[in-house]
């Protein structure tokens, strides 16, 4: 049996020193964009955008609503 796909949300903590550290609420939680099989999937898709923005993922749950 698949599991279904569904929303995930993560805990993101971004990096960096100085002026390069955002100003906002850090660590946040921020949704996916699309529907995901696992949290596996999640940390896949997010892994080049986590690298670019320099953030690291530090959770992953699912998202009911």
């Amino acid at each position: 049996m698949k599991k279904e796909p569904q929303q995930y949300r993560m805990l993101v903590e971004y990096q960096g020193e100085g002026d390069a550290r955002p100003r906002c609420a850090n660590p946040l939680w921020e949704f996916t964009q699309g529907r995901y099989r696992s949290e596996a999937a999640v940390h896949k898709a997010y892994k080049a955008r986590a690298k670019s923005l320099d953030f690291k993922i530090l959770a992953v749950e699912p998202w009911e609503n």
